[in-house]
């Protein structure tokens, strides 16, 4: 799996669980294990699937000016 803006690599294919999410801005995947990423703090969010504790990840860069949120 690649990030779609910038030429980083998030996770091995076989570390995808499912590609059947939809988050605030488009498609989003469920990932075993992931790569290249900080993460931010976590929180409780309401699905469409229910109740869930997840964070924001950061695309892990050279410089921390060039973080993109994934």
């Amino acid at each position: 799996m690649r990030a779609a803006r910038v030429d980083h690599t998030l996770a091995q294919q076989d570390e995808v669980i499912s590609k059947s999410f939809h988050g605030r801005h488009g498609r989003a995947y469920l990932m075993n294990n992931v790569v290249n990423v900080s993460t931010g703090e976590r929180e409780d969010r309401i699905l469409i699937t229910g109740l869930h504790n997840g964070g924001r990840y950061l695309l892990q860069s050279l410089r921390d000016s060039d973080r993109e949120e994934v």
